[in-house]
């Protein structure tokens, strides 16, 4: 039998197990410079309650330090919102952040699959409403478990996972001190101009106007709901990190927020590869990953060991 073993500490190892002998065979590991003992194992899911009563499911994953209370902390949001946030695997940017002493809050907002109809369903057309809510409710819910400094959390995603950061940052100011969009969506209206190749119709069956709404219909809630349409409410410091290549949100769209934004907001920086900003080649990882680091010091500051 080939056997693919894999843990949220350990990128993975390829193994052939005899099944008449009862050995084990290592093939090879993924990343072998990973040290599992290194890494941070991630809480037990458990759940908060949303503002309208909705339990909603959350990860958390603290670094290793002695005290794990009142941290400077990360709330992540997912790339896609019909997709799981928190998985029991490996995950190279939470490890990242917690190595840097961080915790890092995960909630699997409303929308998200796997966590029964009646979830998924509330999450429908709810971009920057709703689901937005229960990232905040996520923050809110960390200060109250002691988990994180009120005074230092910063919302961060890719894809609509910096749409969200963004939102946050428009919605939210009191609860979250920064933001970082790494090839995030600045606008719902042209969201639905670019070619996608996650559509939700190729994997679930269902549409964009089903899932985020109706670009005529629904115009004045995707005014109210875009980042880019609100950059001027956006006074809190800001990383953008976009990718001249990206055919979804390709990078002239994270310009035009970036100008949008630091028109009235001197904090606002950005980044720009020749690739996928989302998705940087090898040789730009460790520049973006460098500069978060960074951004993230200077803003919140890191715990103490």
């Amino acid at each position: 039998m080939l056997v693919y073993a894999y843990s949220p500490v350990h990128p993975g190892d390829t193994l052939i197990f005899n099944r008449e002998t009862k050995q084990v065979t290592r093939l090879g590991t993924a990343l072998p410079g990973i040290a599992a003992d290194q890494m941070a194992m991630p809480a037990e899911m458990v759940r908060y309650k949303a503002r309208d009563g909705m339990s909603i499911p959350v990860t958390v994953t603290l670094p290793h330090l002695a005290l794990k209370k009142n941290l400077p902390t990360i709330v992540l949001a997912a790339s896609w919102p019909w997709r799981r946030n928190g998985a029991w695997s490996f995950d190279p940017t939470v490890q990242f952040l917690v190595s840097r002493g961080y915790a890092v809050v995960q909630p699997e907002t409303r929308g998200a699959r796997g966590f029964g109809a009646a979830h998924f369903q509330a999450g429908v057309r709810q971009w920057g409403l709703a689901m937005q809510d229960d990232l905040a409710d996520s923050a809110t819910w960390a200060i109250a478990q002691g988990i994180a400094d009120p005074k230092r959390i910063c919302i961060v995603g890719a894809m609509y996972g910096g749409y969200a950061a963004m939102m946050g940052l428009v919605k939210d100011p009191q609860l979250f001190r920064c933001g970082i969009s790494m090839g995030g969506i600045t606008d719902i209206n042209l969201m639905f101009r670019q070619r996608w190749d996650q559509l939700p119709a190729s994997v679930y069956g269902d549409d964009m106007q089903t899932l985020v709404g109706d670009p005529v219909r629904d115009m004045e809630q995707f005014k109210a709901t875009s980042p880019l349409r609100n950059a001027a409410r956006i006074t809190h410091p800001v990383l953008l990190a976009y990718g001249d290549k990206d055919v979804e949100v390709p990078g002239k769209n994270g310009r035009q927020l970036y100008q949008a934004i630091k028109a009235g907001n001197p904090d606002a920086e950005l980044i720009m590869f020749d690739e996928n900003g989302q998705a940087p080649l090898d040789k730009n990882r460790a520049e973006l990953w460098t500069r978060i680091e960074q951004f993230l010091e200077r803003q919140i500051g890191k715990a103490q060991p």
